[in-house]
Order: structure tokens, then sequence, then C-alpha cells
């Protein structure tokens, strides 16, 4: 009985869909109720089946007050898909914004055009409606969500059509585009080219998605996971030229960035590690350019992970080619000089804080008084009956339960644990660093993160 009540505790932690608003269609707020789909019922669920084929979408706005409500409606989306708004000089963007009177008595359906652009993957992707309003003389948000369905042929998760192909000029290279909100984990990505050059020659290039030794130079680009220190972390191999003489190499990215600022480029260094009779490194210079030009570079020789951060705000809206290059150094000595460029990620938007050790303690110390008790005050924490006399808990933070405090049990004994570890695509969700930007939680009372 107590490991059956056990299950179905964590089976409800696994139900994103109905405790965290994937699909909250409908909502009242003061006076203003708004939905996808019927007051009663939800919309069927919309499928995509072509790329650049607009699909619309309506949300129906009702104003049940008897004063006119002046609302500020802000439909979003995620990644690849986009809002046509209509107008040749707005074109498409992944918000749209609008502002209507809605009178007393009134029902408005509202609708709104949504297209998939190319690297959309066959998925599910939320559209949210945001209301914003005054009630009361203050102010306060609404919103609604509608998941769209597509299936697309092949879709983002085609292999790169272009892999192995040597191409002259960078902007001919597959198009990366960096979403909205979020990031793209460079390391994972096999659109870039390999390039390398000895001390003032010019540039060779290497094919798309280029991995091992380059056979005149020896110069060498890997993607491999990568333990340093006792910390893994996705990476990028490079070893520069040095048979035949002596040079500079680098993985090179072809990029369209948001407008959204700031826009980031984050990633760890470290050097392999030798062994006698081998001598140490005396590092690399581990350098960022956009369009050819160094926005970033320090040189370190450290075995275990260093973390960078360069700010690439100054590029937002544009299309750029991305260089990430390992060069010898000063002294240009290529000995032992196999180093890592650890978790790469490309971020735009403001990135969540880490939790303080003071604020973990405090949630722990929160989510065992509500085990020991069978009950909170705290808005934060959910208490669960379960059977044999256990009571379940769940304490909330920044991310929800991914990186809240879980615990079991009852006055006499408690287990707690440290949240859930949760990957999409190789990328952790709720921790850092990661390319996947967490919004705000929901429960089903509506409370939120």
């Amino acid at each position: 009985m107590r490991f059956c009540s056990l299950l179905a505790f964590c089976s409800i932690l696994l139900l994103p869909a109905s405790l965290f608003a994937y699909t909250t269609h409908r909502t009242t707020l003061g006076p203003l109720t708004m939905y996808f789909g019927t007051n009663e019922r939800l919309a069927k669920q919309e499928k995509i089946t072509k790329l650049d084929e607009p699909l619309t979408l309506t949300a129906t706005l009702e104003n049940k007050g008897d004063t006119i409500l002046y609302l500020k409606l802000v439909f979003s989306t995620i990644e690849t898909l986009e809002f046509e708004t209509g107008g040749a000089v707005e074109g498409l963007q992944r918000f749209s914004t609008t502002t209507i009177g809605l009178i007393p008595g009134s029902t408005v359906d509202v609708p709104i055009k949504i297209i998939a652009k190319p690297g959309t993957y066959t998925a599910h992707y939320p559209v949210r409606l945001d209301a914003e309003f005054q009630l009361d003389g203050k102010p306060v948000s609404a919103h609604i969500i509608q998941v769209v369905e597509t299936e697309l042929p092949g879709g983002a998760t085609v292999k790169n059509p272009m892999l192995g192909q040597t191409i002259a000029d960078a902007k001919q290279l597959p198009l990366n585009t960096l979403p909205n909100r979020g990031g793209l984990a460079l390391a994972t990505l096999d659109t870039y080219r390999g390039i390398w050059n000895y001390d003032n020659k010019p540039a060779e290039i290497l094919p798309i998605g280029f991995q091992g030794n380059e056979s005149i130079s020896s110069a060498s680009i890997n993607r491999q996971s990568m333990d340093r220190g006792g910390v893994s972390r996705q990476s990028v191999g490079m070893h520069p030229p040095w048979r035949g003489g002596v040079g500079n190499v680098g993985m090179e990215y072809h990029i369209k960035l948001p407008e959204t600022k700031p826009i980031s480029l984050s990633f760890f260094s470290a050097m392999r590690d030798v062994q006698p009779p081998e001598p140490p490194s005396d590092g690399v210079t581990y350098r960022v350019k956009v369009d050819g030009k160094t926005v970033y570079e320090k040189h370190d020789a450290k075995p275990d992970w260093v973390a960078h951060e360069a700010d690439l705000s100054a590029f937002a809206g544009k299309e750029i080619v991305l260089t990430l290059e390992s060069d010898p150094g000063p002294r240009r000595d290529t000995t032992c000089d196999s180093c890592y460029w650890g978790d790469v990620i490309l971020f735009a938007g403001n990135k969540r804080s880490g939790l303080t050790t003071e604020m973990e303690q405090k949630l722990f110390a929160e989510n065992l008084q509500a085990v020991k008790t069978g009950k909170s005050d705290a808005g934060r924490t959910q208490v669960f009956q379960l059977d044999g006399g256990l009571t379940g808990a769940v304490t909330f933070s920044e991310n929800g339960f991914i990186d809240g405090v879980i615990g079991v049990g009852n006055a006499e004994k408690q287990v707690q644990f440290d949240g859930l570890r949760v990957w999409v695509k190789g990328q952790p969700i709720g921790s850092e660093p990661s390319a996947i930007s967490c919004g705000a939680w929901q429960t089903a009372d509506g409370s939120r993160g």
C-alpha cells in the first residue's frame, strides 16, 4: 500500500499538462473571461503540416462587467514559430501585441495567424495570449494557452543535407536561428565548417561538420563529452596546427540573431592532462569572432573548467558568422595544446539566477515542516495525504518542482529529494548552463513562480 501510494504521488509530479498550465485554455479574472475554443471546451488541437503556410487561431474575450475594459493583448510563442501580423512593414515576429477596448457585455473574437518557419520540429508548441488591464485601480494580467501540433516531413530532425560539403562563403552555411528567448548549444550542432591557417597564411576551409585531424597540419576538431575535474560537459575539442608550421584552428557558424537583448555567448575552457615525460602546455588563447572581428579572447592553461562569457548584444537582429578559434598563444608553442570548449551556449534574453545556499536551506526547512505536520501555510508548498499515514509535500522554487524540494514521510521519519533532473535533447531544464529558457510555472490553483 505504501509503495502504491508513493507511486501515485510521483505520478502527480509527472503530469505537467494538468498541473503546470500546459493547456490552460480558459481563464476568468474579474469581469474578463478569455478562452480558446468554447467557454466550456478546449478547441481541437490544431495541426501545422507545411512550412510558411499560415494557421489561424481564434481567442474569445468576454466583458461581463459594467465598464469598458482596455486590454493590452500579447500573443507569444517559441523557437521557429512566428506570427504573421498582416502588414508588410511589421512582417513576421514571435510576439504580436495589440490594444483593444472591450465594451460592457460584449464578446469579441481575436484571430492570430501563426507560421512554422524552417527549422521547426515535428512536436507540440504552445501559443500564449496574455491580457493586461486595470482591475480596481491595479495592473493585472490573465493568460490562456493553446497547444499547436506540427507534423512536418523531416522538419528540423532531418540529418544536415550539407554535411561533408566544402563551402567557400560562410554565409552559405546552413542558417541556425537563435530563438527570441533561449539558446543554441553549439557543441551539439553539425552545421559549422572547420577552418585552419598557418601564421600569416590564408585560411584553409574544411568540410561542413568536419571532425578529425586535418591531413597537412594535423589541426584537429572533435565534438565529444569531456570530463574535467569530475564535471562532464558537451564539448568541442581542438588542437591548433603544429605539423609543417604553427597557426590557428576554428569553427564557423552562420547564425540569425533575434532583436532580443542581451545576447551572450558563454563557454567553459580546459586543457587536456599531460603525462610524464610530456611537458605542460603553455595554454591556448580562446578567441570569439563575429564576421571576422575579435569580440572576446582570453589565454588560459588550466586543466579544469574555466568560465567565459562574451556579450554579443551589439549584433541583435543580424545574421552573423560566429567563429570559435583556438590559438596557441603569444609564444606560438603548440606543445600539448589539445583544448576543450565546454557547454558553448549562445543565449538570447536574461538568464535566471541560481538559488543561493540560504534559499536552498529555507526550501528544505519549509518542506520538512510540511512533511512532519501534514500541513503548510507557505504558498509555494503543496501537501498530499498518502496512504499508510504518510504525507507528501512539494515545495516549489524558481522552476517549479524541478529545482524545488520533494518530501515524503511522517512526524518520525522523512526523506527529501533535491528536485528532479530533467533533460530535453541533451539540455538540462531549470539549471545552468542550458540552451533552454524556463518561463514561469503555474499550479492548478493559479499560483505562479
